[in-house]
């Protein structure tokens, strides 16, 4: 991959980041959903291909708000905001 496609790569990532934890605070914010509800809502909103990857798995916080680090682990997420 040449450094532009992978500068591209980088924001397009960043972008969705953004995205997410935007659309995720709403809901906390917002809405009165707890951290791991309004992530994975979010998450199916904003980018369904992933709700859908880790939906059901050990890593979904959705009912488990002690399980936000794993749901970014799997995100690749590099910091928390919400």
């Amino acid at each position: 991959m040449n450094t532009e496609a992978h500068i591209q790569v980088v924001q397009d990532t960043r972008e969705l980041e953004r995205q997410i934890l935007r659309a995720a605070w709403q809901r906390f914010e917002l809405m009165g959903q707890r951290k791991g509800q309004a992530l994975m809502n979010a998450l199916r909103d904003v980018a369904p291909e992933l709700y859908e990857i880790i939906s059901g798995t050990d890593d979904d916080c959705f009912y488990d708000d002690g399980k936000i680090d794993q749901t970014f682990g799997v995100l690749g997420f590099v910091r928390k905001v919400i």
